[in-house]
């Protein structure tokens, strides 16, 4: 289990609107159950975004929008496969952290 690992998401009733989440936990608390994943819904269901807040990502082909606001966790034995890793955007991601966390 890696940060920033892309994995399917494991709910048949959400999976057409949001097809992947997103591993935000750290890996030094990778040991741990639940792990916190937040959504990547597909571009297309928005109409708008806070470019900031809400990062795009490419994620087999598919456009994809993280929304920091929707974190959950979710366990380790319920999460998909893993199908990328977005460590390359890891200063537009914490920062999409950083401001649900703290508003900065």
């Amino acid at each position: 289990m890696a940060q920033f690992d892309v994995r399917r998401n494991p709910s048949p009733r959400t999976r057409a609107s949001t097809p992947y989440v997103l591993v935000v936990q750290c890996d030094l608390l990778a040991d741990l159950d639940p792990i916190a994943v937040v959504p990547l819904r597909r571009a297309d269901c928005f109409l708008k975004t806070i470019s900031r807040f809400n990062p795009h990502f490419k994620v087999e082909g598919v456009d994809v929008v993280m929304t920091p606001n929707a974190i959950a966790g979710v366990a380790r034995k319920d999460l998909g496969e893993v199908v990328a890793n977005l460590s390359e955007h890891r200063h537009d991601i914490i920062g999409a952290m950083d401001i649900l966390l703290t508003g900065i």
